[in-house]
């Protein structure tokens, strides 16, 4: 096959094609395939040259052709190639320097692009297909990769402190967890004491960057959490990166890693900060559809979970309520906390006198951060829950203008969303008024309808007009 420069180039910036439409299934093939054994020559030939600007496209382009050819079992190159593919490693990891390691924002980004950061990809992509492979011979090994690719990753991490190697390896922490269990153990152990800020919060940013939480890489992390709220990410996420730390100490919580006052769910790491409490609070409510969820087939243990959970999200709640009655004067960060709180009214299976003290701390603030509409959503599903009917219809009638009241004093907007929930509402008091005949749910009932006339909406009128005649 006749191969121009051009035509080179154009395969490496589509590494599937040099394993697919090129040469077809690799998997079929048992004889190391020359074009294959073309770009290994290639890519050791540019790994002894001087490098320049000009051959980052060839140095990523090598790294990303590794990438494909051991990313899946399905087309991986012959296990024969491993070798020369760890050594082309290697020689761009230490051969190439990065004029600009430190990214200026995101160094996940950076990583995932960098010459150097598709390279220590490549050496991740490799090493887990070597303990794939491992794994199919039945060996049963601690260390599932070559040496040579363990050393590699160690250069890169103790000698060379490369942060894209940091953020790769907080990123692919599972990953490398089942390659090499206690290599990554003393790595973490580690990176733990380094002094280096920037190395460990590029760590920690790849690591946060999980969608699974794993027990066993919570209980290796969890050092890491209350130093990460505190450090400085260069990420444009930082936000989110923090939030991310929230929300893993709330799974610990659910897990039972954490207990409530103790350990990282205590009041200096948590409780005194309104965000924090804003966001772990969004968190849990976030989880509803699980906690909420019931179904027929669950297994007990399933039922156990989801009982275990929504218990621990009311002693959460409780306890965030009791720090902020204590509080003489609230700010808006303190306000939009207690909004965010509103939310977890979703768990409530019906308003009574405990489940009401905890609204009622909320009810005022709903509006500030724009959550009145889960709210009224809410009470209008709960309005009718319960054995005393009347004392519930107190409960949301009160609650209901709790929010109102708030919404005037702040001077922010009146709740109208969704209006069908609003209408049921007002509309299940005054029928509930015709039946019993109870004074005080009139008022409640009138009240609302009043409120809203004030502020220019009249789409109650016709239900207050029905019942005042």
């Amino acid at each position: 096959m006749f191969i121009t420069a051009s035509k080179l180039y154009d395969y490496l910036q589509c590494p599937h094609r040099v394993w697919r439409d090129v040469y077809g299934p690799q998997e079929e093939k048992m004889e190391t395939n020359s074009f294959v054994k073309l770009l290994w020559e290639k890519g050791k030939e540019v790994s002894k040259e001087k490098f320049t600007q000009g051959f980052t496209w060839a140095l990523s382009s090598i790294a990303e052709l590794i990438q494909e050819g051991c990313k899946t079992d399905d087309w991986s190159f012959n296990e024969k190639l491993n070798s020369q593919a760890e050594e082309i490693i290697e020689q761009i990891l230490e051969k190439y320097k990065d004029p600009d390691a430190y990214a200026q924002k995101d160094q996940l980004t950076h990583a995932l692009n960098s010459p150097l950061g598709k390279t220590v990809s490549a050496l991740i992509y490799l090493g887990l297909h070597e303990a794939r492979l491992s794994d199919k011979r039945k060996e049963n090994k601690e260390s599932k990769w070559s040496e040579k690719l363990r050393n590699n990753f160690d250069y890169t991490l103790d000698k060379k402190k490369l942060p894209d190697a940091y953020v790769l390896m907080g990123e692919y922490l599972a990953n490398l967890h089942y390659i090499d269990k206690r290599w990554v153990e003393e790595k973490v152990k580690k990176i733990e004491k380094i002094k280096d800020e920037k190395l460990y919060a590029s760590f920690l940013e790849g690591y946060l960057y999980i969608n699974n939480v794993y027990n066993a890489l919570y209980k290796l992390m969890r050092s890491f959490y209350k130093r990460g709220l505190d450090i400085t990410f260069k990420s444009f996420d930082q936000d989110r990166l923090k939030e991310r730390i929230v929300q893993h100490i709330a799974i610990g919580y659910f897990r039972g890693f954490e207990k409530l006052k103790k350990g990282l769910m205590t009041k200096q790491i948590i409780f005194n900060h309104s965000k924090r409490i804003e966001e772990m609070s969004g968190f849990f409510w976030q989880e509803r559809n699980f906690i909420n969820g019931e179904n027929s087939n669950d297994k007990k243990e399933v039922k156990k979970i989801r009982k275990d959970f929504k218990e621990k999200i009311f002693k959460f709640w409780k306890y965030v309520v009791k720090i902020y009655k204590k509080k003489k004067k609230l700010g808006e960060d303190d306000q939009k906390a207690l909004s965010e709180l509103s939310k977890l009214t979703v768990y409530c299976s019906q308003i009574d006198k405990e489940e009401f003290e905890l609204i009622k701390m909320s009810a005022p603030f709903v509006t500030v951060g724009y959550d009145s509409s889960f709210f009224i959503k809410s009470l209008n599903l709960l309005k009718d829950k319960g054995k005393n009917k009347l004392q519930t219809a107190k409960y949301t009638a009160e609650l209901f203008i709790e929010m109102l009241k708030g919404a005037k004093e702040s001077k922010n907007f009146s709740p109208d969303y969704q209006w069908t929930h609003i209408e049921e509402i007002i509309k299940y008091l005054y029928d509930l008024v015709k039946k019993s005949k109870n004074k005080e749910i009139k008022k409640y009932a009138d009240d609302i309808c009043n409120f809203y006339a004030e502020s220019g909406n009249f789409n109650l009128r016709y239900l207050y007009e029905e019942n005042n005649r």
